[in-house]
């Protein structure tokens, strides 16, 4: 592979909006490649959709395409290392934990401006948040990070420093601790109760 950029995309591979998000990522590196990108896509997941996203994949993009299964949760970290930005436009998602999981690892993050996606992706800064459904807009997203690698590398790592600075377990449990204590001592200073 090199130094052509790798593209991480992780779903099941249902009949619903995984899979149109999963088509939707495969149509858009076509293009990225018939414009003269180089990029190479690595898919993990399975389901009942896998067939037609494999023969839609090797038609599209041959052997720029790879599908590497259900990657076990305990090895998705490994799975995102292999990467250089995680794509996945994310229709009708209310958070996704892939992007969580992603920008955790270092990646930078090409997603819809929809739903829950912006509480968890920093749009410009740990990735690059387009219009629902808007191609043209997708494309470009993904293209800035395919031929950017400087640009890639600092989101990616503004990506690992927002995750752990927001989005820690541990940071969360204490926040919701004192916002928990400064309530009972506000109604207790009130008088009620």
């Amino acid at each position: 592979v090199g130094d052509t950029p790798v593209i991480l995309a992780a779903a099941m591979f249902r009949a619903d909006v995984k899979t149109e998000g999963l088509i939707w990522v495969i149509e858009s590196c076509a293009r990225l490649l018939a414009q003269g990108h180089d990029l190479r896509l690595v898919i993990a997941g399975d389901g009942r959709e896998k067939s037609r996203l494999v023969s839609l994949a090797r038609k599209l993009l041959g052997d720029k395409a790879l599908f590497v299964g259900l990657v076990p949760r305990d090895e998705m970290a490994e799975f995102y290392s292999g990467g250089d930005l995680f794509v996945f436009p994310g229709i009708n998602e209310s958070l996704g934990m892939v992007y969580l999981e992603a920008q955790s690892c270092g990646l930078p993050v090409v997603a819809f401006e929809t739903g829950g996606i912006p509480e968890v992706v920093r749009k410009g800064e740990t990735g690059l948040l387009t219009p629902l459904f808007d191609r043209d807009r997708f494309d470009a997203a993904v293209a800035a990070l395919v031929t950017d690698g400087r640009k890639r590398r600092q989101m990616g790592e503004d990506a690992t420093r927002y995750i752990r600075e927001n989005h820690d377990l541990e940071k969360n449990y204490r926040r919701l601790e004192q916002l928990l204590l400064d309530a009972v001592a506000s109604h207790r200073n009130t008088g009620k109760g």
